[in-house]
């Protein structure tokens, strides 16, 4: 059992890192196209149950978000959005031990937003502030 886990742990290494490519490439190339939030938003759901089909995501789309989603345009990188979805449901899946987790998508009114909700163990809040430093 352990030789498996590790081929299928040495076979998501690679590919992350082919993926990391990928997107360094389209970092580069700077591409900025009209993104459908709902497609990208289900393209990352569908990807995710593939990798962790025992792991429950709740997608709950706004009554504003709906009724108003047909009025607005994004522009971005559907790509980059879906790897950032990806990696932050991988780790609320990791770290709420498989308990269902909540992707939203709701409209403010200059702003589309995306809230990610799970019941893992959170982050003690004196680490709040250096999430997104190394």
């Amino acid at each position: 059992m352990g030789r498996l886990a590790d081929i299928f742990w040495k076979k998501e290494l690679a590919n992350s890192l082919l993926h990391l490519a990928e997107v360094e490439g389209l970092q580069s190339a700077r591409v900025r196209d009209e993104i459908n939030i709902v497609d990208t938003v289900l393209d990352t759901i569908t990807y995710f149950g593939e990798k962790r089909p025992e792991q429950q995501i709740d997608l709950v789309l706004t009554d504003t978000f709906t009724q108003q989603s047909s009025n607005f345009r994004i522009f971005g990188n559907a790509t980059l959005l879906r790897t950032v979805l990806t990696n932050i449901l991988d780790n609320a899946s990791k770290y709420s031990f498989h308990e269902p987790v909540e992707l939203k998508v709701d409209l403010e009114p200059s702003w589309v937003t995306i809230t990610i909700t799970d019941l893992g163990i959170g982050i003690p809040g004196a680490e709040l502030n250096d999430v997104f430093y190394l």
